[in-house]
Protein backbone atom coordinates (compact mmCIF):
# COMPACT_ATOMS: atom_id res chain seq x y z
CA UNK A 1 0.00 0.00 0.00
CA UNK A 2 1.30 3.13 -0.88
CA UNK A 3 1.67 6.34 1.12
CA UNK A 4 -0.26 9.32 0.10
CA UNK A 5 1.55 12.76 0.55
CA UNK A 6 0.40 15.81 -0.96
CA UNK A 7 2.37 19.36 -1.62
CA UNK A 8 1.33 22.67 0.01
CA UNK A 9 -0.30 24.28 -3.32
CA UNK A 10 -1.79 20.81 -3.99
CA UNK A 11 -3.98 21.10 -0.72
CA UNK A 12 -4.68 24.77 -0.63
CA UNK A 13 -6.29 24.31 -4.06
CA UNK A 14 -8.05 21.36 -2.92
CA UNK A 15 -9.05 23.35 0.16
CA UNK A 16 -11.11 25.51 -1.84
CA UNK A 17 -12.63 23.23 -3.78
CA UNK A 18 -16.46 22.02 -3.25
CA UNK A 19 -16.64 19.15 -0.69
CA UNK A 20 -17.80 16.83 -3.44
CA UNK A 21 -15.59 17.32 -5.72
CA UNK A 22 -12.79 16.65 -3.41
CA UNK A 23 -14.57 13.27 -2.20
CA UNK A 24 -13.97 12.67 -5.84
CA UNK A 25 -10.41 13.32 -5.44
CA UNK A 26 -10.17 11.59 -2.57
CA UNK A 27 -11.78 8.64 -3.50
CA UNK A 28 -9.31 8.35 -6.91
CA UNK A 29 -6.52 8.70 -4.60
CA UNK A 30 -7.48 6.34 -1.98
CA UNK A 31 -7.76 3.56 -4.95
CA UNK A 32 -4.41 4.95 -6.77
CA UNK A 33 -2.53 4.13 -3.01
CA UNK A 34 -4.27 0.52 -3.26
CA UNK A 35 -1.94 -0.62 -5.75
CA UNK A 36 -0.15 2.28 -7.03
CA UNK A 37 -2.21 2.30 -10.40
CA UNK A 38 -4.93 3.88 -11.36
CA UNK A 39 -7.74 3.21 -14.21
CA UNK A 40 -7.40 6.24 -15.40
CA UNK A 41 -3.48 7.35 -15.03
CA UNK A 42 -1.67 8.18 -17.88
CA UNK A 43 2.33 9.79 -17.68
CA UNK A 44 3.05 12.92 -18.82
CA UNK A 45 5.10 13.69 -21.81
CA UNK A 46 8.12 15.29 -20.60
CA UNK A 47 8.20 14.58 -17.24
CA UNK A 48 8.62 11.79 -14.84
CA UNK A 49 4.60 12.42 -13.76
CA UNK A 50 1.78 11.06 -14.20
CA UNK A 51 -1.95 12.26 -13.91
CA UNK A 52 -5.72 11.31 -13.38
CA UNK A 53 -8.46 12.75 -14.74
CA UNK A 54 -11.44 13.71 -12.04
CA UNK A 55 -14.35 15.53 -13.50
CA UNK A 56 -13.04 18.86 -14.98
CA UNK A 57 -9.65 18.79 -12.79
CA UNK A 58 -6.43 16.92 -13.25
CA UNK A 59 -4.20 15.94 -9.93
CA UNK A 60 -0.65 15.71 -11.03
CA UNK A 61 1.60 13.26 -8.96
CA UNK A 62 4.81 11.40 -9.04
CA UNK A 63 4.89 8.35 -7.31
CA UNK A 64 8.34 6.65 -5.64
CA UNK A 65 8.15 2.70 -6.33
CA UNK A 66 11.12 1.97 -3.50
CA UNK A 67 9.77 3.80 -1.12
CA UNK A 68 5.92 3.11 -1.80
CA UNK A 69 5.21 7.01 -0.99
CA UNK A 70 2.39 9.15 -3.66
CA UNK A 71 3.28 12.31 -4.21
CA UNK A 72 0.09 15.03 -4.79
CA UNK A 73 2.38 17.91 -6.71
CA UNK A 74 -0.41 19.74 -8.21
CA UNK A 75 -4.52 19.64 -8.56
CA UNK A 76 -6.36 22.00 -10.75
CA UNK A 77 -8.88 22.78 -13.67
CA UNK A 78 -8.46 21.06 -17.02
CA UNK A 79 -6.65 23.94 -18.45
CA UNK A 80 -5.07 25.46 -15.92
CA UNK A 81 -2.83 22.80 -14.23
CA UNK A 82 -0.55 22.35 -17.00
CA UNK A 83 0.99 25.45 -16.73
Amino acid sequence: MYKVNYKKRAVKYLTKLPINIQESIFASLAELSLTGEHNNAIQLKGSQGYRIRVGEYRVIYSKNETELIILVVKIGARGDVYK
